[in-house]
């Protein structure tokens, strides 16, 4: 049996994150979760950040998120300098709402003034091509360019930073799943499905979308849990070239078959090939209830192809010069929190004990600012000056 100070259960984007803070802080951590499952149908737990690129932007729909996206960017420089592990790109933001002016850019010019953010707003579709000529969207569009730091990320390689500073601070990586936590009056006992029994004094549930599908809490978090389908199209050398400086992309578009485009610029995946990965919401996504069965299903055997048809045709709208080798799907998870600001779940489930942080959809690109202040919370007991309890308590369906 071995114990340790703080164990972080969930080896996903946000719990490497909290783990990797609480080990620079010679605390005893532990971090328990599975690797990529080398084959869907052999795997019980899956998460999204299985890919190669996640968008990240600097301003968010709120202070507090806007305060964990640029905690994340100035901890992504540190990180890449202390691992040699070269995860994040720096070609900026593109955010595009093709029926005009909206609430967030409405408010864009103060909120990127207040947080030091370089911006440029766009009156319409001709201003965005002179900048993008590879670029099409409506003559009636509006949008804000955000310079780097914003871009987007390799999730993998992310990870991968992570835990090597986690291991170098001399932190036990366990690559098991968590089946049962049991309170004791010393110490909380955590049981894997290899039947291994670790213990800790303090313990942060990262679970994502698994939230709820464990016996971890009381009551269930109020969270969605939604499939989520990619595109993946492969570029020939000469358009990588011509896309070389192509921003991360957000495209507020509304149809009856897309809604809320998001894309990166190309990105080389390890099969040597370089794709353009476009993901969206869709009519026919699945939502997730309570069964594990239904989730290792959509990731073993879902038919995300069939979904390929319908975000093919928006991004060949969006860069209708540039042709696309083949094109490919690729299944995902989606988790989003009921609540009314869609920030993340961070807060105490048992005071000096126990506590949680779940993201809210965007945790591909600022986990490490979710990661940092559940750690924070976890040490202090408190959140870090300029945030609040109130920015992301919990909602538990009882």
């Amino acid at each position: 049996m071995k114990s340790f100070d703080v164990i972080v259960v969930g080896k996903g984007l946000i719990g490497c994150a909290a783990a990797k803070y609480l080990s620079r802080n010679n605390l005893k951590v532990g971090i328990i979760g599975p690797d990529e499952p080398e084959s869907y149908s052999d795997g019980e737990i899956f998460a999204s950040h299985y890919d190669s690129g996640r968008i990240l932007r600097q301003i968010g729909k709120n202070p507090a998120m806007t305060r964990i996206n640029q905690q994340s960017l100035e901890e992504y420089a540190v990180l890449q300098r202390e691992t040699k592990i070269n995860f994040h790109s720096k070609n900026g933001c593109l955010y595009i709402n093709p029926y005009g002016q909206d609430k967030y850019l409405t408010s864009i010019e103060d909120r990127a003034r207040s947080n030091g953010v370089a911006i440029k707003l766009y009156l319409n579709a001709e201003e965005i091509k002179n900048d993008f000529p590879y670029l099409e969207f409506p003559k009636n569009s509006k949008g804000v360019f955000e310079s780097g730091p914003s871009g987007h990320i390799n999730p993998k390689l992310l990870i991968k930073a992570q835990l090597k500073v986690i291991e170098n601070n001399n932190g036990t990586i366990v690559k098991e799943i968590v089946h049962n936590v049991t309170y004791k009056e010393n110490n909380i006992i955590i049981q894997t499905s290899n039947g291994n029994i670790y213990t800790c004094h303090k313990v942060i549930f990262t679970p994502g979308a698994f939230s709820n599908h464990f016996k971890f809490f009381k009551n269930k978090l109020n969270l969605t849990i939604k499939s989520e389908t990619v595109i993946l199209g492969q570029l020939t050398s000469i358009d990588v070239a011509k896309l070389k400086k192509l921003p991360s992309i957000l495209y507020e578009i509304e149809t009856h078959d897309i809604e809320g485009i998001y894309a990166t610029q190309p990105i080389k995946y390890p099969d040597g090939n370089y794709y353009l990965k476009i993901g969206a919401n869709l009519p026919n996504d699945i939502y997730f209830t309570s069964s594990l069965k239904e989730i290792k299903e959509w990731f073993a055997n879902g038919n995300s192809d069939a979904n390929v048809t319908f975000i093919a045709k928006h991004l060949r709208r969006i860069m209708p010069g540039i042709q696309f080798k083949n094109i490919r799907s690729k299944r995902c998870i989606l988790t989003r929190t009921n609540q009314e600001s869609e920030n993340p779940f961070i807060g105490t489930i048992e005071p000096g004990r126990s506590y949680l942080a779940v993201g809210n959809g965007w945790s591909g690109g600022n986990s490490d600012g979710s990661g940092y202040v559940v750690s924070y919370l976890a040490m202090t007991g408190t959140f870090p000056k300029g945030l609040s309890s109130k920015d992301f308590d919990p909602v538990w369906i009882s």
